[in-house]
């Protein structure tokens, strides 16, 4: 599998090609016996609300990410990659990605966007804190009269009314597709992005993770061929890879056993 750098015209030798080959040789074996320590990078760094085990968590509603990557729909495919793989874990009960209206669709936007990075989980927050307070308002009976403080978030209710407990949603900063052929590419896929877990009942973050990666070489880190044969033993495009590697970030969100890193 090759990088390309220049012309376009490069000859290119499959990387499946070139594994079998090293495999029938016995490369790869004492390679593996050198390296079988080791574990490849995860590309996920991942924080756990410490007070979590305060917080009862059944049902989570997901929100389209916000898209900063200049890639279309990103937003809504990575939540629709999300919503698949947690349901797949059967930990939850997980609702499809939520539809915003046009005008808060702009306004989550623009919460990330204006805001300095150190700030977004702050905003985010905020922002579901008032949005789900829009669509479900406190009851003005139950409100004290005269100066309070602002009361707790409603229990969110997706269609149908049933409670969510969670809500999940993050940023995109960058989806980059292959620049190339599933063989030879100029410039490889590159995805990267924050996921948040905000609780409906206080807007608390109870999870927060960063993945970031860019595909490389198979011959750059022998140690990512599990990846790169779970990719079909090809460079991928910016959907694979971002599924890919999200299988590695659900292995960090509350209530799912983390696994070795593939």
């Amino acid at each position: 599998m090759q990088c390309r750098q220049g012309t376009r015209g490069s000859t290119t030798i499959g990387s499946a090609l070139c594994i079998a080959i090293a495999l029938s040789l016995g490369i790869c074996d004492r390679i593996w016996g050198g390296v079988a320590w080791f574990e490849p990078p995860s590309n996920v760094v991942a924080e756990v609300n410490p007070e979590l085990y305060k917080y009862e968590i059944q049902r989570i509603g997901i929100i389209g990410f916000i898209n900063n990557s200049g890639t279309p729909d990103a937003g809504i495919r990575l939540a629709s990659f999300f919503y698949t793989e947690l349901e797949s874990h059967r930990r939850y009960e997980v609702t499809p990605p939520l539809l915003l209206d046009e005008e808060t669709e702009l306004a989550f936007t623009r919460t990330a966007q204006a805001a300095p990075e150190e700030e977004r989980s702050g905003r985010l927050r905020q922002f579901v804190r008032e949005w789900l307070g829009r669509i479900w308002p406190v009851n003005a009976e139950e409100t004290p009269a005269g100066p309070a403080p602002v009361p707790p978030l409603p229990e969110a209710r997706t269609q149908g009314q049933r409670s969510l407990d969670a809500v999940l949603t993050g940023v995109i900063t960058r989806y980059d597709d292959r620049q190339g052929t599933a063989l030879a590419v100029d410039h490889p896929a590159s995805v990267a992005y924050e996921a948040y877990l905000i609780s409906a009942r206080d807007g608390e973050i109870l999870w927060r993770a960063r993945f970031d990666e860019t595909q490389k070489p198979l011959f750059d880190n022998l140690l990512l061929a599990g990846r790169f044969f779970k990719g079909g033993g090809v460079w991928q495009t910016n959907d694979t890879l971002a599924r890919i590697g999200l299988e590695r970030v659900v292995k960090t969100f509350p209530g799912i056993a983390a696994q070795p890193w593939p």
